[in-house]
């Protein structure tokens, strides 16, 4: 169990920020009542109740620019209206504010998690990310990297080995000598095949030797 944690001490893990307004915490407790009482259904509170608020705040845009769309004199097939109506609205929903984008995509908030014990090998939050305000807050948690810091992008040495400055390290005695037995074998094995090829192609052509054409048969009178 040490080694595992110590093998994913320096793993990162991206996950959906779960909204902290108390509307949102409202509607997940309403969520779990009624999948309880209506399907019998037993839910935890977890990150996949924020995909059924994203779901509802969705619906709640819909309605409010099908609303604006009608009462400007449009109706409810005016697809490409309402489309541009949605681009760059903001709200606030069950989970927070809602901010969409140009291609009606909405801005997402993520929470980045490091291992904050090492004892016990929980994860943290480290680093909360507003997609609305395009903004990264640090919770001041370190995270625990083995060198002390970060690892470089490019590393020396690994990815770009044409570098003169690599050591290169030849292969070693015992290596070679693998290697070399390797392909002697290899070619051993495929000149016997080729020979072998060869005899049994001889001995067939061979044993077609007695075979007579049809233009060889001559046929004499019966008398």
């Amino acid at each position: 169990a040490h080694a595992l944690r110590e093998a994913f001490q320096t793993v990162l893990v991206i996950t959906y920020r779960e909204p902290p307004n108390p509307e949102y915490q409202e509607f997940q407790n309403r969520l779990l009542i009624r999948a309880r009482e209506d399907f019998g259904v037993e839910l935890a509170p977890s990150l996949m109740n924020l995909i059924a608020g994203c779901f509802y705040d969705g619906i709640l845009l819909y309605a409010q620019v099908l609303n604006e769309t009608i009462q400007e004199g449009g109706t409810r097939e005016d697809g490409l209206r309402i489309v541009e109506k949605m681009q760059g609205r903001r709200y606030h929903g069950v989970t927070g504010l809602v901010v969409m984008d140009k291609n009606n995509d909405r801005e997402t908030d993520f929470v980045l998690w490091a291992m904050g014990d090492l004892d016990s090998g929980d994860f943290q939050p480290a680093a909360h990310y507003s997609g609305a305000e395009k903004q990264i807050w640090w919770t001041g948690r370190p995270i625990p990297w083995v060198k002390g810091a970060p690892p470089l992008d490019n590393p020396p040495c690994a990815f770009d080995l044409d570098d003169p400055s690599c050591d290169k390290t030849p292969l070693s005695t015992l290596a070679i000598g693998a290697l070399g037995t390797g392909i002697t074998f290899i070619m051993f094995g495929v000149s016997n095949f080729l020979i072998f090829r060869k005899l049994m192609l001889e001995k067939e052509l061979a044993s077609m030797l007695w075979r007579i054409r049809w233009e060889e048969l001559q046929f004499g009178n019966s008398d």
